[in-house]
């Protein structure tokens, strides 16, 4: 099973990892997300193992060095493995693990964090202008993907989308650029700012604040299509929405700086302010369904966000 083989992976790797193992765990049991990890926890060699494997993805040099400290590594980079990457891996992991030793196949994991095809047909909704809001995916596509791959096909086809196409504004990459999935998953994760989010009742005042809203949440309904096929929720939950602004603008420039299109900063913000609407409407009910009973009432880990990406406690 895949559970126990990264398991047992982490064990031999933390008897061979640089990292000082008891200060790999001390340093994850301070983060805020430590306390919501089930049992059995993870074993300082593990954490040690996954530490090291994450730093040397991140391209640190820092991983040759014989029973390094973590408070050895640059701090930023020490709270975004131990703090925030391994504890969601773990919580993961645990889902992983319970469907595996039911006799489950593949588990589907909804992973909602803070990030035009209809604007022709629909010139006066401002919130269709651009890509993202309830209403511009092509859900059965993305229905028919997640099935497949739940039930363990093989050479699946994977949707791929190009946020530089488009001067920056993004579109989906043509079906000869996707890449497959040749073997069957263990996990399979749907990632999206709005994923989770859930309609308001018509007559909600809020609807009211924005013009094209009660479009977008008349569209929002449809997309339990995908929530029904999920099995647990993580949720990064920001203590800001300004926050969004911020990364957006990051994240544009650092594509910039690699040649690649991009938009600048006023197109940034004219960007950014069309998904606001949503985010208003609909966070507030997000982060009580994850805080509450879990998101549908599925295990749900609700992660807090400061604007430097770093969990904080709530």
């Amino acid at each position: 099973a895949w559970t126990m083989v990264a398991s047992s992976t982490l064990q031999a790797l933390g008897a061979m990892s640089a990292l000082h193992a008891p200060s790999a765990e001390a340093f994850a049991r301070q983060g805020p997300l430590f306390s919501s990890l089930p049992s059995p926890l993870p074993d300082p060699q593990q954490w040690a193992a996954a530490g090291a494997l994450l730093l040397s993805s991140l391209g640190s040099d820092r991983t040759d060095t014989c029973e390094l400290m973590v408070e050895d590594l640059d701090e930023e980079l020490a709270v975004r493995i131990f703090h925030l990457y391994l504890p969601i891996y773990f919580w993961c992991r645990h889902r992983v693990r319970l469907v595996a030793e039911s006799g489950g196949g593949p588990v589907a994991i909804g992973l909602s964090a803070p990030q035009e095809q209809l604007s022709a047909s629909h010139p006066s909704n401002p919130l269709w202008k651009v890509r993202g809001n309830a209403g511009t995916h092509e859900l059965a596509l993305g229905s028919s993907t997640i099935s497949a791959l739940l039930r363990g096909e093989r050479e699946v086809p994977i949707p791929r989308y190009d946020k530089a196409a488009r001067g920056g504004k993004g579109d989906r990459k043509p079906r000869s650029a996707w890449p497959v999935q040749v073997e069957a998953p263990d996990v399979v994760l749907l990632e999206g700012w709005m994923a989770g989010f859930k309609p308001l009742p018509s007559a909600h005042p809020t609807l009211s604040t924005n013009a094209g809203l009660p479009e977008i949440n008349a569209a929002l309904g449809a997309y339990d299509a995908w929530d029904v096929l999920l099995d647990s929720w993580v949720v990064l939950a920001v203590d800001d929405i300004e926050h969004v602004f911020n990364w957006r603008l990051q994240a544009e420039r650092g594509m910039a700086a690699t040649g690649r299109p991009g938009m600048s900063d006023e197109e940034v913000r004219d960007f950014v302010i069309r998904y606001m609407p949503a985010y208003n409407a609909y966070l507030p009910g997000l982060y009580s369904a994850a805080e509450a009973s879990g998101i549908d009432g599925k295990p749900t880990l609700l992660v807090q966000m400061d604007g430097q990406r770093r969990p904080v406690s709530r």
